[in-house]
């Protein structure tokens, strides 16, 4: 072999060792490139993935609070018209009352009440009062009770209160009493489950 073909032979196996070796280089660069593309993508994946679920989160919130300040608000209107419909109703009572207080079953009532008065009073000290507006009935209830009766100094709707001294208990059976009772311890359950 020549000179001239040994510097070739040389100067094609150095030229081919660097190829090769920058062929090697460039793999392993590229695949160092593809592995930081991959860990970037995953990065980013991973950020869109939490804003996605943070705005997940938030929307169901702003749900949950616009359903709950929804509720309250039909919470409100039914107890208003619950309200008013139980206002309502005691409105009618009343005047059912009103009407009742006309009628002799209701001078019947009041001498059972002043008998129950008696009976928890056993022949002593009570006093016995009626409403005002019952005031022309006062008479007819002595003489059919036996009892010393009188006017109240307060209006009340109807009915009788009596004070016993020796056990010194009030006894109310006023509708006033009953009534207020009544509307304290009422619920409307109107509605489709209770129509």
């Amino acid at each position: 072999m020549t000179s001239e073909e040994k510097l070739k032979h040389f100067e094609d196996s150095v030229i081919g060792r660097a190829n090769e070796l920058s062929r090697e280089m460039l793999k392993e660069y590229q695949e160092s490139l593809d592995k930081e593309e991959e860990a970037y993508q995953a990065e980013k994946n991973q950020q869109a993935l939490f804003r996605i679920k943070t705005e997940i989160e938030n929307l169901k919130r702003e749900v949950n609070t616009s359903l709950a300040r929804e509720q309250l608000n039909i919470k409100h209107q039914m107890t208003k018209r619950s309200q008013e419909l139980t206002d309502l109703l005691f409105t009618e009572v009343k005047e059912r009352v009103e009407e009742f207080r006309r009628t002799a079953a209701y001078e019947e009532l009041l001498e059972k009440q002043i008998g129950h008065i008696q009976k928890i009073a056993r022949d002593r000290d009570m006093e016995i009062f009626i409403s005002p507006l019952d005031a022309d009935k006062q008479e007819k209830l002595e003489k059919a009770t036996g009892a010393k009766v009188q006017t109240a100094q307060e209006a009340f709707l109807g009915g009788v209160r009596g004070y016993v001294d020796h056990r010194r208990m009030l006894v109310d059976y006023s509708f006033d009493s009953r009534l207020a009772e009544l509307k304290e311890n009422f619920t409307f359950e109107g509605g489709t489950s209770h129509e």
